[in-house]
């Protein structure tokens, strides 16, 4: 039986990912799979990568990924000095190796798991240019409402935004760096999400299934969950389907507390609020 592990949104905080690796690796499972954001926020960027690599991790980019690839300009409606300061620390802290590493990854991976096709990918918009009008606030809103919050991932890959790639892709401004990357790596290799029967992503820090009339949205939710433990997800392989598996894990949370607070990182408000969850 095929079984894969996704995790997402390790931020920087290595010792949930240490948890999560172990787990894994005690259960015997080899594919494993990052949905982005490993860096950012947190104090651990180059440890974090080093063990995604020493695991064999395969990864695609998030938005946090793309603040170093790319630059803040496509973000600018989101950042605040704080965030700029940390996104500046974490570029001078990667090593050279992981920056290398950081611009390798792609922005999704296509899976097929028995008869089911299925993508991993950060977010289900295109972060990289769509990062304010289909958000994640925007899909954390449709689910509070009860709404149709699948209906805001119709513009991926559509004809419009495919135009709108097209248009800005050769504008030299810093703000349309977004763009390029997009017109050179697409996010779905240019198909619709649609197209899937399911959609692996993060980005929205919590877990949720949504369902489409031809595909399933699950976000997996960030790898820190709550007080000393961590989250990740088991796919297995079952006849003509997937079963997804919730696991959850202990990890060391007075050491991580102790790591903030000796990193020198510039504006620690982001990660604390993560960590009062």
């Amino acid at each position: 039986m095929r079984r894969v592990a996704i995790f997402t949104d390790v931020h920087g905080l290595i010792e949930p990912l240490e948890a999560i690796l172990k787990d894994i690796k005690d259960r015997g499972i080899k594919e494993i799979y990052s949905l982005g954001d490993n860096i950012g926020t947190g104090p651990s960027p180059n440890l974090v990568i080093d063990m995604l690599k020493e695991n064999n991790v395969v990864s695609v980019a998030g938005n946090q990924e793309y603040y170093i690839t790319i630059g803040v300009s496509p973000f600018l409606n989101y950042f605040n000095k704080g965030k700029i300061d940390n996104r500046n620390w974490i570029y001078k802290e990667l090593s050279k190796e992981n920056l290398e590493y950081v611009n390798s990854l792609p922005s999704s991976i296509d899976l097929t798991i028995g008869s089911k096709k299925i993508a991993l990918c950060h977010f289900a918009n295109d972060t990289r240019i769509d990062y304010i009008l289909h958000s994640t606030w925007t899909y954390q809103d449709e689910i509070k409402l009860g709404g149709k919050a699948y209906l805001q991932f119709n513009y991926t890959n559509s004809s419009e935004q495919k135009k709108d790639i097209i248009k800005n892709k050769d504008n030299k401004k810093a703000f349309y760096d977004g763009f390029r990357s997009s017109y050179k790596d697409p996010l779905f290799n240019g198909k619709s999400p649609f197209e899937y029967d399911y959609v692996f992503q993060g980005h929205v820090h919590f877990k949720s299934k949504v369902i489409s009339p031809t595909t399933i949205f699950y976000t997996v939710g960030m790898a820190y969950y709550k007080n000393n433990m961590a989250t990740y997800i088991i796919l297995e392989e079952n006849n003509n389907d997937i079963l997804i598996k919730e696991v959850y894990v202990t990890f060391n949370r007075e050491k991580l507390l102790d790591r903030v607070r000796k990193s020198d990182l510039p504006d620690k408000a982001l990660i604390n609020k993560f960590l009062r969850w």
